[in-house]
């Protein structure tokens, strides 16, 4: 019997798709603008101190959330490494659309931050290396190191294939390397012969119900609106302007080179 194959379609990588139009504008604005703009946010906010272990650490800058008169265990601060993965992801992407060699010779530098402050086991996290040392996992429901984890992978896979640079890809796969060795759930459920399927979609599962539920609240305030586009358009003026597909690298191909 043939084996079918896995995925009957995928969907076309960055370079394949030329936008151009209303938001062929908006990408460009991205590219001029909007991911300088975001680096910059990063810089002010100080957290490349925070990430730099050759930089004395700056501490706690955002107090922890008090509610209730009680201070709690969450600071946004911790969170600084996605800001910083979603930076990269963004400025990859720009890439794509022009090059930048000053914004590429910035995110060269963060990568680099980041190789010097991995630890020998993989792990990575600027809040528990720098602020709150010898307390990591120790609150995966609060305090977002695999949502951090996660963004740091987006911009590492991003940057990558928007520039052939694998250094911050290599240190975030000894990241991923070590979050599987670690995960005792998991390592547990495979020993006695169980598929460990719901173990992420638990650790996952805070943070995508609070999108889950914004994503509903907008739906919900914009359904009302829907019927009256739809007998506008008749349906015929949703196409997006000017994308057109180009035949390039496979993506399988890209997918393949990333394994």
């Amino acid at each position: 019997m043939t084996e079918k194959p896995r995925a009957l379609f995928r969907p076309l990588a960055v370079p394949q798709v030329d936008v151009r139009g209303f938001w062929g504008d908006r990408v460009d604005a991205v590219a001029n603008r909007t991911a300088e703009i975001l680096y910059q946010r990063c810089v002010d906010a100080g957290m490349l101190d925070q990430i730099d272990p050759d930089r004395p650490s700056p501490g706690i800058r955002i107090p922890f959330y008090v509610s209730d008169d009680k201070i709690r265990t969450v600071t946004t601060q911790m969170f600084w490494d996605s800001d910083i993965g979603k930076t990269i992801e963004t400025a990859a992407y720009s890439l794509y659309r022009k090059p930048n060699p000053a914004l590429e010779a910035k995110i060269d530098a963060i990568v680099d931050m980041y190789a010097e402050l991995q630890q020998e086991d993989g792990y990575l996290s600027s809040w528990y290396q720098r602020i709150q040392p010898g307390l990591r996992w120790t609150n995966l429901r609060d305090c977002h190191e695999l949502y951090c984890a996660g963004h740091l992978i987006e911009g590492a896979v991003a940057y990558f294939q928007a520039t052939g640079k694998r250094k911050f890809l290599d240190v975030m796969s000894r990241y991923a390397d070590h979050i599987a060795a670690i995960d005792n759930v998991t390592r547990k459920l495979m020993q006695e012969g169980k598929r460990p399927v719901a173990v992420g979609f638990f650790f996952s599962l805070g943070h995508s119900t609070v999108v889950v539920g914004l994503a509903l609240a907008v739906t919900l305030n914009v359904a009302p609106s829907v019927p009256l586009v739809m007998r506008h358009s008749s349906w015929q003026a949703l196409e997006v302007p000017e994308v057109t597909g180009r035949a390039v690298k496979p993506v399988a191909d890209q997918v393949s080179e990333l394994l």
